[in-house]
């Protein structure tokens, strides 16, 4: 299982893209299994930013990320399709060498 992290930051919140960013995410396969909203201190955004804080646009960066809430997220990949597709392979080979099933033209 493989997990990363992402987040929504501030104008993603503002702007009300959360459920549109989630829905991306789950459409590719990703499951949530952690989920946070949180405003980011300047402490906060120095340790997160860390190799950044001593370039001419850190100053500008660290307010934009205390401006407002974030949304931190966990997520894990999913292998339903990998599964999915192993399983066919014996049942159409043919079909799974030419490409994938997922990949298949709707008629």
């Amino acid at each position: 299982m493989e997990m990363t992290f992402a987040m929504i930051k501030p104008n993603g919140v503002k702007s009300g893209l959360i459920g549109r960013i989630l829905d991306r995410y789950t459409s590719a396969r990703l499951s949530v299994v952690g989920l946070k909203l949180h405003q980011m201190t300047s402490e906060e955004a120095r340790g997160f930013y860390a190799e950044h804080v001593n370039k001419p646009f850190f100053p500008e960066l660290e307010a934009y990320m205390t401006k407002g809430p974030s949304v931190m997220l966990s997520l894990v990949k999913t292998q339903l399709r990998l599964s999915a597709q192993s399983t066919a392979l014996p049942i159409r080979p043919r079909l799974n060498r030419v490409r994938s099933v997922t990949t298949l033209p709707r008629r």
